[in-house]
């Protein structure tokens, strides 16, 4: 593995710890599950016939739910960096590279 790639690993790993602190912010989690619990109750309380406004709340609940699992995928991809940073660290301690 490159230097490049071992440093892109390592940012992999700071913004999974960036990503993991505001989801477990109690101020972001409260939020995220408001506008969540909004956007559902809006939805189901609107008018079928009101197609537009269903849709909007619609659209809103997936971006609320895209906005979480961004942060999510940053912590995942800062999981797997770890496991790789830690491959190379146990294969340069074995004398393999």
């Amino acid at each position: 593995m490159t230097e490049e790639e071992i440093g892109r690993l390592h940012e992999d790993v700071s913004r999974a710890a960036r990503a993991r602190a505001i989801l477990d912010d109690d101020m972001v989690k409260e939020a995220i599950d408001l506008l969540i619990r909004e956007a559902q109750e809006g939805w189901e309380k609107t008018n079928a016939a009101a197609v537009d406004q269903r849709e909007q709340f619609w659209r809103w609940l997936k971006v609320v739910r895209r906005f979480r699992d961004v942060f999510q995928v940053a912590v995942e991809h800062g999981e797997v960096a770890r496991q790789m940073l830690g491959l190379e660290e146990s294969e340069r301690k074995a004398g393999m590279i």
